[in-house]
């Protein structure tokens, strides 16, 4: 896999679905906040696949939907997602906070979240090969369980220069770190 395709897993992992319909067939979602990103992310898909996938706004929830209905992209995606999680990368990194990370500029602290604790390990062995220092707790509320990683100070300016940050969100972030 080379690191768009990298990324773009990532990123599926993060925000995505893959997922089939018994009676309705195969499923590639992702949701994003940023129309622009959005509109990047489908680019990055059709150029990696050849396939044009569907961009559509949530009415309900503010966020972009991209979706591809195809059997073989579906095969594929999640082909890749095994072999990405099996040797993850800044790339597929990168996706992931790009999908599941902000930054709080008040709080100078980078924050991940994720409710599946597999996705959790592979940000924490990352974090750890490149030794930074983080916290790791837990948000519930009613069944759901949330995990957060949470890296404070020069800590932060250790991983996001490792990282394939590619979301417009982190603009914000490096004008302020930019000023220390």
């Amino acid at each position: 896999m080379n690191r768009d395709e990298k990324y773009l897993i990532g990123y599926i992992l993060g925000d995505g679905m893959v997922r089939h319909y018994p009676r309705h067939g195969y499923e590639v979602k992702i949701t994003e906040k940023s129309r622009e990103h959005a509109e990047y992310l489908a680019s990055l898909i059709t150029q990696l696949y050849r396939v044009k996938p569907v961009l559509v706004k949530d009415k309900f929830r503010r966020t972009w939907r991209i979706r591809i209905y195809r059997k073989d992209l579906y095969e594929l995606i999640k082909q890749k997602l095994e072999e990405a999680i099996r040797n993850p990368d800044k790339h597929l990194v990168g996706g992931l906070f790009d999908a599941e990370d902000d930054y709080t500029v008040s709080k100078q602290r980078l924050r991940f979240t994720n409710r599946d604790l597999s996705i959790i390990k592979i940000v924490e062995e990352f974090l750890e090969k490149n030794n930074v220092s983080y916290h790791i707790y837990t948000r519930e509320r009613e069944e759901h369980i949330w995990y957060n990683i949470e890296i404070y100070g020069s800590h932060i300016l250790k991983i996001i220069n490792k990282l394939d940050l590619r979301h417009p969100k982190w603009k914000k972030m490096y004008s302020h770190l930019s000023l220390y």
